[in-house]
């Protein structure tokens, strides 16, 4: 069954958020090296047709692997983005709904709803 509210951890998100924009130097680097080995590879071929196939090969596969570096980086900050967000409107939800809560703890209200501080 769903829960009717968010349930968020704020320090696992943003360490999940961290732990993956760290990655995005990892994929740089693999992309980098993947077109050093290509273009060795190529100067080393010694068929002018099959050097020409791997340079296009490397030129359209590193910019792709250089473009999934950065959608990690950005997935990992907008990440913590969000969990920084969400913490945030804890905060402010908080605020707005005390003073109602505790008017309606006073007169016996049932009303709950589980807010993370």
């Amino acid at each position: 069954m769903a829960s009717d509210y968010v349930d968020l951890h704020p320090p696992v998100v943003v360490a999940a958020g961290t732990s993956t924009a760290a990655t995005s130097t990892e994929w740089q680097a693999w992309g980098t090296e993947a077109d050093n080995t290509l273009q060795e590879t190529s100067a080393q071929v010694g068929d002018f047709v099959v050097s020409a196939a791997v340079e296009t090969y490397a030129a359209s596969w590193n910019p792709r692997i250089q473009g999934v570096a950065v959608q990690v980086d950005t997935l990992g900050v907008n990440t913590r983005s969000a969990a920084n967000t969400m913490t945030t409107a804890d905060g402010d939800a908080v605020t707005a709904l005390m003073p109602v809560g505790g008017v309606n703890e006073v007169r016996g209200s049932v009303l709950s709803r589980p807010i993370a501080i």
